[in-house]
């Protein structure tokens, strides 16, 4: 059901098509929609200018993002203990004797 009458049509379809062409394409497309019957309304929205945008504000946010620090890798001589141990030195705390 149409939200009001259209050329005395109180029933239709709603139908949603992306098109990829040059003005002489879409010039094309809207001519032929005009000499359908079947068509009783249409509308040609142009939306490249609005992608463009989008990929503009999301290659932004990209760039302030924070990067992720990369983790230390440990080696076969290195164990998790004493990379804590020497973080507790360097931050001033004092380590625990036993």
């Amino acid at each position: 059901t149409l939200a009001y009458k259209i050329k005395k049509f109180r029933e239709g379809y709603y139908v949603v098509l992306t098109v990829e062409g040059n003005g002489e394409v879409i010039a094309e497309l809207e001519r032929r929609f005009r000499v359908t019957d079947y068509i009783i309304r249409f509308l040609s929205v142009r939306i490249d200018q609005d992608l463009k945008r989008a990929e503009k504000i999301k290659a932004m946010r990209l760039r302030k993002a924070p990067k992720a620090k990369p983790d230390i890798p440990l080696s076969n001589d290195t164990d998790e203990a004493s990379l804590l141990d020497a973080h507790n030195l360097d931050s001033g705390s004092n380590p625990v004797s036993s």
